[in-house]
């Protein structure tokens, strides 16, 4: 009886290790980004007139979220929703950029602060992964933007310029100038830091 007790207490012992393993492993994978909620990134394609301007966006449960709406005076596309929650938001460009899940035929999923909304696919221009994305880029550091070394622990402030993006990991990117080089965040989980990514335009 006593070695009946022994045994079930050992297995639980290993039952309970072996989740804790696990959640370690999901945490460190949250930290470093590493999930197929960044995989992808979609450019979206604006409406142009109140013609058009018929796309709406969703919750998860198909409730009403928002919209997108013509400036009478500028006459650019914004949701005002999506300020400040996504990728890149630049309705004077006719840019904006957000991390992309499939969902259906007919809908996808955009990140859009830090829950997934649901839209129709019509308004999406092209889906690249992440990592192609962010190497055809230029990286402009804010004063407050600090390397991290190849174990994450803070250096030395970036000075300022212009940076190519070499690698990419999770919240993480590579970039290098002509006289420095090294890693930095480019985001925090879902939050992009803002006024960092240089597009081509």
């Amino acid at each position: 009886m006593r070695n009946m007790k022994n045994n079930l207490i050992i297995k639980n012992f290993v039952v309970s290790l072996i989740f804790c393993c696990l959640s370690c492993v999901d945490s460190l994978a949250i930290a470093f980004g590493e999930s197929d909620d960044f995989a992808k990134v979609a450019y979206l394609q604006l409406p142009i007139d109140e013609d058009s301007c018929d796309i709406k966006i969703y919750n998860d449960d198909f409730t009403y979220y928002s919209s997108f709406s013509i400036d009478s005076l500028s006459l650019e596309a914004t949701c005002d929703s999506m300020k400040n929650k996504i990728i890149a938001y630049y309705p004077e460009w006719e840019l904006m950029v957000c991390f992309y899940k499939d969902f259906n035929e007919k809908y996808c999923c955009l990140l859009i602060g830090d829950k997934w909304k649901l839209v129709d696919k019509k308004i999406i221009y092209g889906i690249y992964d992440t990592d192609s994305f962010l190497k055809k880029l230029c990286y402009v550091p804010d004063k407050s933007d600090y390397f991290f070394g190849n174990d994450f622990k803070k250096l030395d402030k970036v000075p300022s310029g212009e940076y190519k993006i070499l690698k990419h990991k999770g919240d993480w990117i590579y970039i290098k100038s002509s006289n420095c080089k090294g890693w930095i965040r480019w985001k925090d989980n879902f939050k992009v830091l803002p006024n960092r990514l240089l597009f081509d335009l």
